[in-house]
């Protein structure tokens, strides 16, 4: 259910805009706007049992993309 409600958010099913989702930036370069683009692919979701490192649980996160238009 976690990931086919992310896919159904994505774009293309593949695509999202991480600002738009609230998800941290990750560069590993220097940005450059004029080049680079800034959709991030969605690759898979997986159970850890990790301390989490954000606020927001799975629950929030999912409810949050969902009622964003794609």
């Amino acid at each position: 259910m976690i990931e086919k409600t992310i896919v159904e958010q994505l774009i293309d099913q593949l695509w999202f805009l991480p600002t738009k989702w609230k998800v941290p930036l990750i560069y590993h370069h220097p940005y450059d706007p004029e080049l680079d683009h800034d959709w991030y692919e969605f690759e898979s979701v997986e159970y850890i049992e990790e301390t989490a490192t954000e606020e927001n649980d799975i629950i929030e996160f999912l409810s949050n993309i969902s009622s964003l238009e794609t």
